[in-house]
């Protein structure tokens, strides 16, 4: 066996960064005291989800914002995943999600790379690339417990980035999200299930407290999910922490009963690819 615990630390996001700040520390204390190795925050915890919003908290990867983080890391000697917040570099803003180890070092970030653009049924349009610049690379970071993967949000719609963690090794994918009112209940818990399935891994996934006063309204439901596609944790709407154990020797026992990475037909995958090239 080999266990892991995780925290999903749901938040009620506020206006205010510093009460954002304040309240992400209080959770992330609590989700160590129950002896959590991982706390992971939700998709841009400091401000509310809206493209106004980006840009006047937007930081350079050196401001207060990455220092509070890395010492709230280093003092309860937990690996943090740190949602996401608007990073500001040069004229670019990005959605970043910051990986801090038990000393507070950054082990790694995701930039998200895929923007959410949408248009639903009801004729409303979300444009997030009209504030944010698109992340380029898939990321990876190495941990005690192994090589574990980072994404943001729309980025679990697209499998093939997944399956390139995946081939790396990953055991663990760390998700913030803020799925909506329209896409969270039709999608979400669908969507974590069906990519720790397919790629026989645990999906970990947190989103901020539902907040009916937002401008964009989060669907909540913090959940994980095993490499059997099983629903581990699922949280509700409100506020609060959720502390899973999980065993990582359940990959490779999955993995032996659905030898999915093994069925894989590259020969027929690749040929197809390079006709399509």
């Amino acid at each position: 066996m080999c266990i892991v615990r995780v925290g999903l630390c749901q938040l009620d996001v506020a206006e205010q960064k510093e009460k954002n700040l304040q309240r992400a520390a209080q959770l992330v204390a609590k989700a160590a005291a129950y002896h959590a190795d991982f706390a992971i925050l939700p998709e841009m915890f400091v401000c509310p989800f809206s493209n106004g919003n980006f840009r006047p908290n937007a930081e350079a990867p050196d401001g207060p914002t990455v220092h509070f983080l890395s010492n709230l890391a280093k003092k309860h000697a937990i690996y943090l995943v740190a949602g996401s917040i608007p990073e500001l570099d040069g004229d670019n803003v990005y959605n970043t999600s910051y990986f801090f180890n038990r000393a507070g070092d950054v082990l790694g970030k995701h930039r998200k790379m895929h923007l959410f653009d949408a248009m639903f049924r009801d004729g409303s349009v979300y444009r997030e690339s009209d504030a944010i610049s698109q992340g380029s690379q898939m990321t990876v970071v190495q941990t005690e417990f192994g090589p574990v993967g980072l994404a943001i949000c729309f980025d679990i719609r697209f499998s093939e980035l997944f399956r390139l963690m995946s081939l790396q090794g990953v055991r663990m994918i760390f998700h913030p999200a803020a799925f909506n009112l329209s896409t969270g209940p039709a999608h979400w818990d669908m969507s974590i299930r069906m990519r720790a399935l397919d790629q026989q891994c645990f999906m970990i996934s947190c989103a901020p407290a539902r907040n009916p006063a937002c401008a964009y309204v989060s669907y909540g439901h913090s959940m994980i999910a095993d490499p059997f596609g099983a629903v581990v944790t699922r949280m509700g709407t409100e506020e609060g922490v959720a502390v899973a154990q999980l065993d990582l020797s359940e990959i490779e026992v999955t993995r032996q009963a659905l030898p999915i990475m093994r069925g894989r037909r590259t020969d027929v995958y690749n040929t197809v690819y390079c006709k399509d090239l």
